[in-house]
């Protein structure tokens, strides 16, 4: 099987990005660019490449930011934040590393500055975790914003398809239908049943 990173342990960690790609998080080539400059490094080598795509994204937010190019802004300010949370997976460990602190704090920062510039601001959460509070953030959702597209989408792929629609009656109407996603996935199933022509 083909990897992207030498190291086991950093192919597992940084692998995770990839899942981010619909979403805006990571594209395929920065995480490749980033497992390139590792090469055979150690965790010093993973920690350094993260970072400086982070830093690197953190700046091109900070320029935009400057000409008024919101939407840019925040698109970069939160893939830096996931680039500078995929950083520092590898140092866990007592002592704690003062990298692993500083990471988070940057990406922390990253995502702040991301969510400042949406349509709804995020509201800052202290949820209490075995005596202390983890932070976490509540982002109000109307429907989903990104299926807005989802009619163009469709009329512009080939091949078999159905546009399914899920409705907040339904409790399906936000993004990825998370809040009901056993709807999803019986639709989805038996749509490719269907397709395949599966018996069930």
């Amino acid at each position: 099987m083909t990897t992207l990173f030498h190291d086991a342990l950093h192919e597992d960690f940084g692998t995770w990005p990839i899942a981010y790609i619909p979403y805006g998080g990571a594209e395929f080539g920065e995480i490749k660019a980033v497992a390139e400059a590792i090469g055979d490094g150690v965790d010093d080598a993973y920690y350094d490449a993260w970072t400086a795509a982070g830093d690197r994204l953190a700046h091109e937010a900070d320029l935009a930011l400057v000409k008024g190019h919101k939407a840019t802004a925040r698109a970069l300010y939160l893939r830096a934040s996931a680039f500078h949370n995929a950083s520092f997976h590898p140092l866990y460990g007592a002592p704690v590393d003062p990298r692993l602190i500083a990471a988070f704090r940057k990406g922390t920062a990253a995502l702040d500055k991301g969510l400042s510039l949406g349509p709804r601001p995020a509201i800052p959460l202290a949820i209490p975790f075995g005596g202390m509070a983890m932070l976490g953030r509540f982002i109000p959702a109307e429907g989903d914003a990104l299926s807005a597209g989802a009619g163009a989408f469709f009329k512009a792929l080939t091949g078999p398809k159905t546009l399914m629609r899920f409705t907040a009656a339904e409790g399906a109407d936000g993004h990825c239908e998370m809040g009901n996603r056993s709807l999803l996935n019986l639709r989805a199933l038996d749509w490719l049943d269907e397709r395949f022509e599966v018996g069930g």
